[in-house]
């Protein structure tokens, strides 16, 4: 059983939102990231991605992770959004047994979040989107499988804490 701490450090990113994230989180450098993905999955984690995409980059002990927001254009039918983005998901993942996705709403706030195995080791993707305003808030959590419980009590504090900015 993992028991995580509840205290909070609040962060903004991109002035379209702020993420309380437990204190347990360290931000990271890049030469940081590099270093563990060399130590931790011999340079085979698709990194790039991952960390160009986001805002901010964490550690939680072996987990990391990404945050941030992104404006989507005023085009961006927001109501389907994310019911279109998991059925999207799921259709480039089914057959894969080690594939799940659900949409959570959590403090009034609709997210997507999807997990599966990502060599090496295991992912977890999360979108959420603000109707209203078309920002998007993304977050990844990359692990071993030994680290699933804590990872997905991670998830739980870190979308407690999403905020979008009212325009």
């Amino acid at each position: 059983m993992c028991a995580l701490t509840t205290f909070a450090q609040q962060i903004r990113l991109d002035k379209l939102g702020t993420v309380a994230v437990p204190k347990q989180m360290t931000e990271a450098s890049r030469a940081q990231v590099n270093s563990f993905v060399q130590k931790k999955y011999n340079n085979k984690l698709p990194l790039d991605f991952m960390v160009n995409s986001a805002s901010k980059v964490y550690f939680v002990d072996n987990i990391l992770i990404t945050v941030g927001y992104k404006q989507l254009p005023s085009s961006t039918n927001g109501q389907d959004y994310l019911s279109n983005f998991k059925k999207v998901e799921d259709g480039a993942h089914s057959g894969y047994p080690s594939y799940s996705s659900r949409i959570e709403t959590i403090n009034g706030n609709k997210f997507i979040v999807c997990t599966r195995d990502s060599y090496p080791g295991r992912c977890i993707i999360i979108n959420g989107l603000n109707e209203s305003t078309l920002v998007r808030f993304d977050c990844s959590l990359q692990y071993a499988s030994e680290d699933e419980a804590k990872a997905q009590s991670l998830v739980k504090e870190v979308l407690a804490g999403v905020k979008y900015k009212v325009q």
